[in-house]
């Protein structure tokens, strides 16, 4: 993690990523769009690893977290894991996703089979190295949420990976911003379970 920032050699800028439109997916709906969409709120237990540069293994962490999931976006807590050779890695993460609801895109018996939401994630994160906060990070990632049904309208399995930028910046020890910042390609994926509501 350290050397990504060393690496670094751009002039300090705030780096203000654009949320992008995202595309609406009514034909997929086949024109019946208002039967085909998922109206319901879920909370969502997930599993999943983030990399803040895609081109750094050590800034890949494991990231439990959980979500509440509200139609077209979600809310999510989490922590950041990981251990190398420098030692422990460690950290909490917040954000929410903003997007489309899910679409329907196949009908089960007993509810939806598999359904499909396009959204994109705005993360921040406190990564700690040994027993100080030592970055900031923000990530924007964009990615498909796949929704897989169990036999039932109560639960599906959820996945999603996404990739985007990601924005680093060492911290004092009094969590103000030392320097200004490091930007990577990033990627993140999850698993989990929705419990629809």
């Amino acid at each position: 993690m350290r050397s990504r920032i060393r690496r670094s050699t751009r002039p300090c800028a705030l780096f203000l990523p654009i949320l992008l439109p995202l595309f609406y997916l009514g034909p997929l709906a086949g024109g019946r769009a208002e039967a085909r969409i998922i109206r319901r709120s879920a909370i969502v237990p997930q599993l999943g690893v983030t990399c803040g540069d895609i081109r750094d293994p050590t800034s890949c962490l494991f990231a439990p977290r959980f979500a509440i999931d509200f139609i077209a976006g979600e809310l999510h807590v989490g922590g950041l894991v990981g251990r190398y050779p420098a030692g422990v890695i460690g950290g909490f993460q917040i954000g929410l996703d903003l997007g489309t609801p899910y679409f329907i895109l196949v009908h089960g018996r007993r509810g939806p089979a598999l359904s499909l939401a396009a959204r994109a994630s705005l993360d921040h994160d406190l990564i700690a190295e040994g027993s100080r906060v030592a970055f900031y990070q923000f990530t924007n990632t964009y990615g498909p949420n796949l929704s897989i049904g169990l036999g039932t309208w109560r639960v599906s399995l959820f996945t999603r990976i996404a990739v985007g930028v990601s924005v680093v910046a060492p911290l004092r020890t009094d969590l103000s911003i030392q320097s200004c910042c490091a930007v990577a390609p990033a990627l993140d994926a999850y698993v989990g379970l929705q419990v629809w509501l």
